[in-house]
């Protein structure tokens, strides 16, 4: 009878404690690094889409001012200031100003020199008092009232209050002021109230203001650290250097405005905020005033 042979092979060998912590860490190790890499590519992703919503919003603000200022008639407002001509106390003309609007008997706006109130009501606070005054933070725009024609109308002479003396064109004023975040601070807010002629269609209220961008943190002013986004050029500066602000009859020379702009979007987390810097140029085709 044959022999029966045993086997000789040694019974299987587990893992041992120590190998089992190697393995675990070496996971761990790998685990981590693969969720970096995810977390980093979020942030990216997230920081890329502030950044196109920056660009986004700001596009169409842009385009939006752009557009109210290609049809506009001029900026400051039109109706303007008495002034005295050619050293005759008697005989007086008007001007435009940087300030809209101005009381009578110094302001000439028919609609509004008198007291009279928007449809809508005034502005209230965060927006400064009146008159609001062109500036870096106000951008004051008139657009003129157009019949169902397509022609510019009149305020005829020896109409509103005060009434003018000699027909005047019928503009709407559009202002556009910079004013402080109240929830978040350190940021602003671009709102624009909308101010009629008569007979006018303006459909923007002069109350509440429409925001229509958030997130501004600048460009800001180092000597006084406001914002600083408007600014406006002279035709006859061969510089072509912005001026802040124009007085008196140099309001007329103004034949375009300057928008810088930085926007910052955290939207998609802190961690991820995305600051964008915008500027562009913008030249009114309307502007007839003369200095």
């Amino acid at each position: 009878m044959p022999r029966r042979l045993h086997s000789l092979r040694k019974p299987g060998r587990g893992m041992t404690l120590i190998e089992m912590l190697v393995s675990c860490a070496i996971v761990g190790l790998a685990a981590a690094g693969i969720s970096g890499l995810v977390l980093l590519n979020n942030v990216s992703t997230h920081r890329l889409f502030n950044k196109v919503d920056n660009l986004n919003q700001a596009r169409q603000v842009v385009e939006r001012i752009g557009k109210d200022l290609r049809m506009a008639r001029n900026v400051g407002d039109v109706y303007g200031v008495n002034i005295q001509l050619h050293d005759d106390p008697v005989t007086y003309g008007t001007e435009g100003t940087n300030s809209f609007p101005l009381a009578a008997p110094g302001g000439n706006n028919p609609h509004y020199s008198g007291g009279q109130t928007p449809p809508a009501g005034w502005p209230t606070a965060p927006w400064p008092g009146r008159p609001y005054v062109l500036s870096p933070r106000t951008l004051i725009v008139q657009i003129p009232v157009f019949d169902a024609n397509g022609f510019p109308t009149k305020v005829p002479a020896t109409t509103g209050n005060p009434p003018v003396s000699v027909d005047q064109d019928n503009v709407d004023t559009l202002v556009y002021q910079i004013i402080d975040d109240p929830d978040h601070p350190g940021e602003f807010l671009l709102q624009v109230a909308g101010f009629p002629g008569n007979p006018t269609n303006l459909k923007i209220r002069s109350n509440p203001p429409q925001t229509i961008l958030s997130g501004i943190v600048g460009p800001k002013d180092p000597a006084t650290g406001e914002p600083k986004v408007f600014q406006y050029l002279d035709r006859y500066d061969e510089s072509g250097t912005p001026q802040d602000t124009f007085i008196g009859p140099k309001i007329a020379n103004v034949t375009g405005v300057v928008m810088n702009l930085e926007i910052r979007r955290n939207d998609e987390g802190v961690s991820s905020a995305s600051v964008v810097g915008l500027k562009s140029e913008m030249y009114m085709r309307n502007n007839r005033l003369r200095d």
